[in-house]
């Protein structure tokens, strides 16, 4: 398996290889900077509590390679997996492919092996050039448009828009969430030249509205052309933002003509978990929240729901970054209502990603954050708990952070 290459030729003749299982299934297929694994959770959830067996590929994963291969909300079985990738291993012998092409290889391959009717896709990077863009599904999805890999999808929010479009296929539904200008024209351009089916906006179509949030949960109404009167919701999802991830996940299936029963919707929206998504994990005196944050516009999400939530103070920030995201601008953000951040280096990020805390620790200085350096993860969350105590401490900055933390902290 090799480094990052874009084109379709390594992921389409592995899958001709393995007899095109993406084909054995229906899909819908997600891009956007943020809320994609928790609309793809959302939109799982519904299928499943509707009757349907689902597959849903996201990624990066926490803990476990598995939790990118699930089955009816669940990690698919290590024999299946196993089975598949043993089948794998010798054809990329032939086919030369890079980590995430044989990945999502595996979870096509996976999900015929389990008999799934419908699968639930996100993209790895980008949209147009992404592996998964092989598939052909019943609806598209772009989320949000922020600036992250902007070395590779474009330095303006519109190059950034049209590179997620490119999931945009002719005579499948485009669907997109309250993505504001410059970046929605772009993407509704590019959903009429794609030929899209239709093209609707969560904010147009539908919204949602009323959002209250709390340490417990979300309570949100939702509105749309598709439905006859406001459905009130409640998510155990903490954040204004779960509830347009939510929204837009039933908009996205009443865009492919899919009405469910208010019932269902309500118990598959209340029921659905998506571990390092603005997870809150009271312990003693210690209210805990992990979130994956890996951009300024995570963050800036974070900290506002910190705020909605009336997180208890003091705020400490246990932040983890990976040297390639805009570390700078993100502990900027942070330290403007945080009390303290520890910076810290989890072990199990790849070393040639990992960034230099003496350079982030100098840079600090100058600007005058009140940091703390502790390169060892577990040590960093023993002093958050000191300092945090009676209030609140943020684990963010990457998976490889959250992840490594809630292992530590035993958190299932």
């Amino acid at each position: 398996m090799g480094a990052m290459k874009w084109g379709f030729e390594r992921i389409e003749a592995l899958l001709e290889a393995l007899g095109n299982p993406q084909d054995s299934f229906e899909s819908v297929h997600i891009a956007g900077t943020n809320g994609k694994g928790s609309t793809a959770a959302f939109l799982s959830a519904l299928l499943v509590e509707s009757g349907h067996r689902v597959g849903m590929y996201t990624s990066p994963h926490l803990d476990d390679i598995r939790e990118r291969f699930v089955v009816d909300g669940a990690p698919a079985g290590e024999d299946v997996i196993q089975a598949v990738a043993a089948e794998m291993l010798a054809l990329t012998e032939a086919r030369p492919a890079t980590y995430f092409e044989c990945a999502t290889a595996l979870a096509f391959a996976v999900f015929r092996a389990a008999g799934v009717d419908w699968a639930v896709v996100e993209t790895g990077l980008g949209g147009r050039l992404d592996a998964t863009n092989v598939l052909t599904p019943r609806v598209a999805i772009v989320t949000t448009i922020g600036l992250d890999h902007a070395e590779l999808l474009g330095s303006t929010l519109q190059a950034i828009a049209a590179e997620k479009g490119g999931i945009f296929k002719p005579g499948v539904p485009a669907v997109i969430g309250e993505i504001p200008t410059p970046a929605g024209p772009v993407l509704e351009d590019t959903a009429r030249r794609a030929g899209a089916a239709s093209f609707a906006r969560l904010g147009e179509r539908a919204s949602v509205w009323d959002v209250d949030v709390s340490v417990r949960g979300t309570r949100f109404l939702y509105r749309s052309e598709a439905r006859a009167s406001d459905l009130e919701l409640r998510t155990g999802l903490v954040g204004r933002h779960q509830a347009h991830n939510a929204g837009l996940a039933l908009l996205a299936l009443e865009a492919m003509g899919l009405s469910l029963p208010d019932p269902v919707v309500s118990r598959a929206i209340e029921g659905t978990r998506i571990p390092g998504r603005f997870e809150v994990i009271p312990e003693g005196d210690t209210t805990w929240v992990f979130d994956i944050a890996h951009n300024r516009e995570g963050i800036d999400v974070v900290i506002d729901t910190l705020h909605e939530m009336g997180a208890p103070r003091p705020w400490v920030a246990v932040a983890g970054i990976l040297a390639d995201k805009p570390w700078s601008g993100m502990l900027g953000m942070l330290r403007i209502d945080t009390q303290a951040i520890i910076l810290t280096q989890p072990g199990s990020a790849p070393k040639s990603r990992r960034w230099n805390l003496t350079e982030v620790a100098r840079q600090g200085a100058e600007d005058l954050f009140d940091v703390r350096v502790e390169e060892d993860l577990e040590a960093a969350l023993v002093l958050a708990r000191e300092i945090g105590r009676d209030g609140t401490v943020l684990v963010t900055g990457s998976a490889y952070t959250v992840g490594e933390a809630r292992r530590l902290l035993s958190v299932e």
